[in-house]
């Protein structure tokens, strides 16, 4: 799978002409991507049909899918230490993942 992931740290999953054309029909919201991070919601099949770049569907910003710190509410990054998963940079602390 590929991903696109733009400036404002907002990701999406690029999928092919042939799964926007079937998320489309099972009424899955489907967007044309731009090359200046700007979409458009398909909102007819000719959408897709006359769009020669790429589809996605919206899988959210980065920082709102990092899990959160128990003690601060940071979002943490995956360990750089062995022995843990997640760590906090804000707080100091380690984290398994459950």
């Amino acid at each position: 799978m590929k991903t696109k992931v733009c400036k404002d740290g907002f990701v999406w999953l690029v999928i092919s002409k042939e799964a926007a054309y079937q998320l489309f029909s099972s009424d899955i919201e489907v967007f044309r991507l731009y090359d200046d991070d700007s979409e458009g919601a398909c909102d007819d099949a000719n959408d897709i049909r006359f769009h020669n770049g790429e589809f996605g569907i919206e899988v959210g910003f980065i920082k709102d899918l990092l899990p959160r710190c128990p003690v601060c509410e940071n979002a943490l990054i995956p360990s750089r230490y062995e022995g843990s998963d997640w760590e906090c940079l804000e707080c100091n602390n380690d984290f398994f993942s459950k």
